[in-house]
């Protein structure tokens, strides 16, 4: 089973916790800026949920997927900013049985990449547009 302990990964567990602290304090004093825990608590709901569905992906890509190279192709701004960072697209390509295909990642973290970088990425033979390059997140026994 893979674990991502990256952000934003780990946003959902803090917001989670936060929201349940919260509500155990909208409970026992019963002030209205506890509230605020609901929001907090919905937060976190949402971010552990995207990292449920990418961890199930991943799981099965890892497990059951074909690997091969992509290459990044283009590296651009987004309008988003985490912790200070602007957050970049990096867009890779791909190819399975001589198509094409396109992977694109959002990270404020992989400065280190590159246009014409390549990395490993592993796809499902029944479904190669479902793909997960491992190294992205910080998983290099693969």
């Amino acid at each position: 089973m893979l674990y991502f302990k990256t952000a934003p990964y780990l946003i959902g567990e803090f917001f989670t916790i936060g929201g349940i602290i919260g509500i155990g304090m909208l409970i026992k004093t019963q002030d209205v800026q506890a509230l605020v825990s609901l929001i907090f608590l919905g937060i976190g709901v949402f971010f552990i949920r995207r990292k449920i569905i990418t961890l199930k992906v991943g799981t099965q890509v890892i497990k059951y997927g074909e690997k091969t190279i992509a290459r990044i192709t283009r590296v651009s701004n987004t309008n988003s900013e985490h912790n200070g960072r602007v957050v970049k697209e990096y867009h890779f390509q791909y190819e399975v049985d001589n198509c094409p295909l396109n992977y694109s990642f959002k990270s404020a973290y992989h400065r280190q990449l590159e246009r014409g970088d390549e990395l490993s990425i592993f796809y499902m033979p029944n479904d190669p547009k479902t793909a997960l390059i491992p190294s992205l997140y910080s998983i290099h026994k693969y």
